[in-house]
């Protein structure tokens, strides 16, 4: 395996799109870096490690977002997966849509760019949620949003709106640019990474317990954490890739003294054809208050 990974990496066009992908997934977790204005950091994170079980860590699962901070790409590709499900359904039932959808190359094209004029105002919903409903809050005495900012409310609800919208739009375009120009599909690529960097932190919290318990029960933690996170990637795999085969037996023909047909073949139908698109649309129905 690893000859063969090497044997890939040999190759040029393979390399420059690795690299491609790489260069970009770095660009894409630079802007987690770069804070929002006015916010309190302590207040917010204090209420997001509340919330970590609740909406806050289901949505950083399903999208790699992290609503946990207070940056440019809090609110990850949500609003773009959002109006690609929309658009998904209504192309079923609204007849211009399901024309377009038969034309091939062309009729994408022209979906495409229908979901990301409507990414737009979905981003402006849901970032104005975010800081009308998290921002605006407190942690028990403590507000969330400085007072400085509390001379230029309205300025501030309006520039972070615009922020996280523009913020979204460019990790859908790094996305589109993955897909075109690098490796596999770009938003899942793009999910995935913030998923996995995830992971890291994670341990760590399970290892150090916080500050609270011994060495073994730390271990006994992050043990059963890797298990259970192992075994969860499996079943996942196996049910991607399982599928029920459906016999299909072919009539015998005879042509003079030849007998052709009469071979078994059979139809595959996936166990989860639906995939995790519902498990996502569920998540997207909860950022709605």
């Amino acid at each position: 395996m690893a000859v063969s990974l090497v044997n890939l990496v040999r190759v040029p066009e393979i390399r420059n799109k690795l690299l491609f992908t790489l260069g970009f997934l770095a660009l894409y977790r630079i802007g987690f870096k770069i804070p929002l204005p006015g916010v309190s950091y302590q207040a917010f994170r204090a209420a997001a490690d509340q919330a970590g079980s609740g909406l806050f860590g289901l949505m950083n699962i399903m999208t790699g977002a992290q609503l946990q901070q207070a940056t440019l790409f809090s609110l990850g590709v949500m609003p773009y997966i959002s109006a690609s499900i929309i658009f998904s359904l209504l192309s079923k039932v609204v007849p211009s849509l399901e024309k377009l959808s038969k034309e091939g190359a062309s009729g994408q094209r022209k979906i495409n760019q229908y979901t990301r004029l409507a990414t737009i105002p979905i981003c402006l919903v849901q970032s104005l949620f975010v800081v009308i409903g998290v921002l605006g809050s407190k942690v028990g005495t403590t507000p969330m949003l400085s007072s400085s900012v509390a001379s230029y409310y309205g300025l501030y609800v309006v520039l972070v709106m615009v922020a996280l919208t523009a913020g979204t739009m460019f990790i859908m375009w790094i996305g589109e640019q993955i897909t075109e120009n690098g490796v596999g599909n770009g938003i899942s690529i793009i999910i995935m990474s913030g998923i996995v960097a995830e992971l890291w932190p994670t341990m760590v919290r399970l290892w150090s317990g916080g500050g609270q318990g011994d060495a073994t029960q730390s271990f006994q933690t992050l043990l059963l954490f890797l298990l259970t996170w192992s075994v969860m990637v499996v079943a996942v795999v196996f049910m991607t890739k399982a599928h029920r085969r459906i016999p299909i037996r072919q009539a015998k023909q005879t042509r003079g003294r030849q007998v052709y047909g009469g071979q078994a073949h059979f139809l595959p139908i996936k166990v989860n054809s639906a995939g995790v698109m519902p498990i996502i649309f569920g998540s997207a129905l909860l950022m709605i208050p």
